[in-house]
């Protein structure tokens, strides 16, 4: 996997995505020794390669941090605002699945902390019932 560089991100973040790269590796190494290279996805590495895309962290962190969109689509990045939209609700379903695991686990941090991220990126134009407004 070519190296990641993560512009403006904190630390917590950094060490965070850099923990998910090295799962995906060490998952990797895992299917290859089960036999498991074979499936659709190909190896957790190549999947993780395939769909993930640091450009926008530094983008949905800033909007849970509370910044408006437009200061985001207008200083922040040049990613267009649809793909700024569909991450943050994909993210918020992300979330939501999270939440899910964890009631199912009996971990009720992990509840909490998905059930709290989901609130700081449901607000605004991201969750408008209608974009036609």
């Amino acid at each position: 996997m070519k190296r990641t560089v993560l512009i403006n991100v904190t630390p917590g973040i950094e060490k965070t995505v850099k923990r998910l790269i090295s799962l995906s590796s060490f998952l990797s190494v895992r299917q290859r020794e089960n036999g498991l290279g074979h499936l659709p996805c190909g190896t957790a590495r190549s999947y993780l390669t395939s769909i993930f895309n640091p450009a926008l962290i530094r983008t949905v962190f800033l909007w849970a941090s509370g910044t408006p969109f437009l200061t985001l689509t207008t200083e922040i990045t040049s990613i267009p605002e649809g793909s700024i939209v569909r991450c943050i609700t994909r993210l918020d379903e992300t979330c939501r699945e999270a939440a899910g695991a964890g009631k199912i686990m009996g971990d009720p941090n992990l509840v909490q902390k998905m059930e709290e991220a989901a609130k700081l990126i449901r607000r605004d134009i991201c969750f408008a019932s209608s974009l036609y407004l």
